[in-house]
């Protein structure tokens, strides 16, 4: 019997009860929400901007992984600004630099001259800037920044969502427009080229802005969106993008659609020709969401599988995905509106676990900005929690969920050896499976995919044994799952010619 286990609706709570915590602790880094994290070696690095406490500045800090400050950077900015806001995902390390882009005066108004972007290259040392500059685009000019990450040693691709008037007339719809702009910068942040999705229906109001960018094992550059902070409900939308890395031409532009709405979508490269993809789903346009959808791209935006995961009637919403150092996958963002939301699923698409996060002692919110893997394996996140301010709040958990050592999440995982087998295996064409009685006629279903986590047979069981038929030879793998689509049973299956 293992030790661990995973439900995939139900959430553990995670509690210390006087065991040693992971870190978890508040500081007065930027005083303000919308915090970096980038894990260089052995430190945790956190950049954000003050818009509350004076002198407004941006600040850059170096921790240990217990959360203690050792260096910190200090800009002041000019406080004549509209406004100010952090990029989450556009700071990053890069051949002995920290790269970052800051947005400055973004206010939804179209040609507003100072909605620009500010880019930072700042030694590594924190010691200050190398370079600074603003950069605009000759498209628009209301841009706001959404990611940056480098696609070679001396180049980067930042995607930034921009607002625009399209034509004269406001009561025509289509004159308010949200769009994409993708630019390719040197380590110096001279603009090697710039370039525009347009939207798919240059006649509706608003648009789809970029999430992030995805670089996969060949070089392909691809474009996802929308981010959930500024997708447009009502278009019930998401997309994916591939473009040229030479001079950002479009290859071709993939369009996912829900009635019940999408509100964020984010990639990350499985480094074999695939991508895994988390959406978040809404019951309906006007709710918040309680349903993960994750999925498996082919390299031309083709779902080869997808799996939706509900949180009842709990809000929930994916701020990001990383893929872990061991294969699995992590996802990180709000849960409940107050809390952080911790996710972790497999390869095939299998929850792993689930849990929510919080500032101890606290009653006010604990939510999480942005998140990475470290050196050690562990998962460490930075957001925002309030106590008599806004502040930082950096925390660790393991790779099973936990927040301090030995945590023991009192969860154990049912040996299903004997309730549920498959024969003959390996088998020519057909094969039965077999439940045991207890779950006959409870909602059992299965699932028999490849290789490749393609669905290939998909019913609920019924009855027992059921005889099923693969023509196709090859390996495959059953997944039996409950009426809460936790996983049951997993067993390989080869059918032989």
């Amino acid at each position: 019997m293992k030790s661990i286990v995973i439900a995939v609706l139900g959430l553990f709570s995670l509690s210390v009860n006087g065991q040693l915590p992971y870190t978890n602790v508040a500081n007065h880094i930027a005083h303000n929400s919308d915090a970096s994290i980038e894990v260089v070696g052995d430190y945790y690095y956190v950049a954000n901007i003050t818009n509350n406490v004076s002198p407004l500045s941006f600040q850059y800090a170096r921790l240990d992984t217990n959360g203690l400050v050792l260096d910190t950077l200090t800009l002041e900015y000019d406080p004549s600004y509209y406004f100010n806001t952090n990029c989450i995902k556009c700071f990053t390390y890069h051949q002995g630099s920290f790269y970052h882009a800051i947005n400055n005066g973004f206010n939804h108004i179209p040609g507003n001259d100072t909605s620009e972007i500010l880019l930072h290259k700042v030694a590594n040392d924190l010691s200050d800037t190398i370079v600074s500059t603003v950069y605009s685009t000759s498209l628009r000019n209301s841009l706001f920044a959404t990611d940056i990450v480098f696609d070679s040693d001396s180049t980067f691709i930042m995607s930034s969502l921009h607002g625009y008037y399209n034509g004269t007339d406001p009561q025509q719809p289509g004159y308010w427009k949200i769009g994409s702009v993708i630019s390719r910068l040197d380590t110096n942040f001279n603009l090697i080229w710039e370039t525009e999705i347009p939207d798919i229906d240059m006649n509706r109001n608003n648009g789809l802005s970029p999430s992030q960018i995805v670089i996969d094992n060949n070089g392909g550059i691809f474009v996802v969106g929308p981010d959930h902070i500024y997708s447009t409900s009502s278009l019930n939308e998401a997309f994916v993008a591939k473009i040229s890395q030479a001079d950002g031409h479009l290859y071709w532009r993939k369009h996912f659609t829900r009635t019940r709405g999408i509100d964020g979508m984010y990639l990350t490269s499985n480094y074999d020709g695939t991508f895994t993809f988390v959406q978040n789903f809404s019951i309906n346009p006007t709710q918040w969401n309680p349903i993960l959808n994750v999925g498996i791209l082919d390299s031309n935006g083709v779902v080869l599988n997808e799996r939706e995961f509900n949180w009842g009637s709990t809000p929930i919403i994916a701020e990001g995905l990383i893929r872990l150092q061991d294969g699995s996958y992590y996802v990180s963002g709000v849960y409940d509106v107050a809390y952080g939301l911790g996710f972790r699923f497999t390869p095939q698409l299998d929850s792993l676990w689930s849990t929510s996060y919080e500032y101890p002692f606290t009653a006010g919110l604990s939510n999480v900005d942005d998140f990475q893997q470290d050196s050690s394996g562990m998962l460490v996140h930075t957001g925002w929690t309030v106590t008599s301010d806004i502040d930082n709040w950096l925390f660790r958990i393991d790779l099973q969920g936990c927040d301090s050592v030995n945590c023991g999440l009192n969860i154990t995982e049912e040996s299903n050896l004997q309730a549920f087998s498959v024969y003959p295996n390996p088998s020519k064409q057909d094969f039965h499976l077999e439940i045991a009685e207890d779950f006959v006629n409870a909602r059992v279903s299965f699932e028999l995919t490849d290789i490749y986590g393609r669905i290939v047979l998909k019913n609920v069981i019924n009855q027992s044994p059921m005889k099923l038929s693969i023509e196709k030879a090859g390996v495959y793998f059953i997944t039996i799952r409950n009426e809460h689509l936790s996983v049951l049973h997993t067993e390989k299956l080869i059918i032989i010619e």
